[in-house]
């Protein structure tokens, strides 16, 4: 009350409905409503609301959604793109001064490329079919044009594997086997010394289109096993059987 006894003063910390009575000196009375609904403390709260919440190689962009109040925003992105996984905090102020924030987190987003490691149950010469099995760098990787991870090579040759991960991330690897050999030796040529009627022993020598790993009782004539040579004392008929180091017979 100041000194002239006209003015009253109350502070209210809440929203307050009061009706107040007064008195003059000479004892008239009078009544006044006070009715305060404007005082506000609770803080506002907010959704985040994002682009997309599954597995993704994309950006993502996150957003205030609904609101328990009308708000203004003091941060200062009303869309915050992510570009890789972390987090983003809104701020914003409600009418009253209230203050309160929102934390977008996203741990979804994968942009590293998808590898595949590539290898074989044989890589030595051979006539046998190779099998290629593929692994990856990381897990959930789904491969576009094959069974399995296993491929069975039958001959040489190539195959691409092509394979895509969950996030969307695609990769190719390759499969390459050029040491199988599944055709057998053969004779190019068969030399007689003499070759003709003799009564003195008849040397053979046969050259093979590839090396081989001998013929018993056959003499090599050169380091790498494709020339052989036999004398014969009487007249023969013998059937040669030979094998290159894969075994082709």
């Amino acid at each position: 009350m100041d000194s002239s006894q006209k003015i009253l003063t109350k502070f209210y910390s809440e929203n307050t409905t009061e009706t107040i009575i007064f008195a003059n000196l000479v004892g008239t009375t009078g009544t006044q409503l006070v009715d305060i609904v404007w005082i506000d403390r609770t803080p506002p709260t907010c959704e985040v609301v994002y682009s997309t919440t599954g597995f993704t190689n994309q950006n993502v962009n996150v957003r205030l959604g609904d609101c328990s109040k009308p708000i203004t925003l003091t941060s200062p992105d009303a869309i915050y793109t992510f570009t890789g996984n972390g987090s983003y905090t809104f701020s914003f102020v409600d009418n009253s001064g209230n203050t309160g924030n929102a934390t977008a987190m996203v741990t979804w987003i994968d942009k590293s490329p998808v590898t595949g490691n590539i290898t074989y149950n044989i890589t030595e010469r051979t006539n046998q079919d190779v099998t290629a099995t593929i692994s990856f760098n990381k897990t959930d990787v789904t491969i576009l044009n094959n069974s399995g991870v296993d491929y069975l090579f039958i001959d040489n040759g190539v195959f691409i594997y092509r394979f895509i991960d969950k996030y969307g991330n695609e990769g190719e690897a390759t499969a390459a086997v050029s040491w199988m050999d599944l055709e057998p030796p053969f004779v190019t040529s068969i030399t007689y010394t003499p070759n003709s009627h003799t009564n003195q022993p008849v040397t053979v020598e046969i050259t093979l289109d590839k090396q081989i790993s001998g013929i018993t009782g056959w003499i090599a004539l050169n380091t790498e096993n494709t020339i052989f040579s036999k004398t014969y004392t009487s007249n023969t008929e013998e059937v040669i059987y030979f094998y290159d180091h894969v075994n082709n017979e």
